[in-house]
């Protein structure tokens, strides 16, 4: 699990600050709406091609703590279940399941890691994206 802490500075704090609770909550949960989709779309593109189950089943969600933290979370969705047939047996692949063995791998089976590739490759995209959404949002309230 990785986590980012952006920090915008005084200017950005003082602005921030001038905002009603609501509209400061809405604001960070704006940049982080905007700042997983380069996230997503990367680890999309990275995930193994074997079943083209896994990677239609990258998703990203949103919450919100109690104290105002906003968050963000990409990976397998649930509810991407799909019947498959392997070695004359039926059975249910659900990625949630088994992306975590594709990412770490296994004793039988080497790891392809994806998750963590891509949220190093778009990382920056990811801050950029949230920074310049916030400062949207924060030109449009205040």
């Amino acid at each position: 699990m990785s986590s980012v802490r952006l920090d915008g500075g005084k200017r950005l704090e003082r602005r921030m600050k001038k905002l009603k609770n609501s509209v400061r909550k809405t604001i960070v949960r704006a940049g982080v709406r905007a700042g997983t989709a380069p996230v997503a779309k990367t680890m999309k593109a990275r995930a193994p091609k074997k079943s083209k189950l896994l990677s239609r089943s990258i998703g990203r969600r949103h919450k919100t703590t109690k104290g105002g933290t906003a968050i963000g979370i990409v990976g397998p969705r649930r509810g991407f279940k799909k019947t498959v047939v392997r070695d004359g047996r039926t059975v249910v692949a659900n990625p949630t399941q088994y992306a975590h063995l594709v990412e770490f791998g296994t004793v039988r089976s080497a790891p392809q890691p994806f998750m963590r590739q891509a949220w190093r490759s778009s990382q920056l995209a990811a801050l950029n994206a949230m920074r310049d959404k916030m400062a949207e949002q924060i030109r449009k309230k205040a």
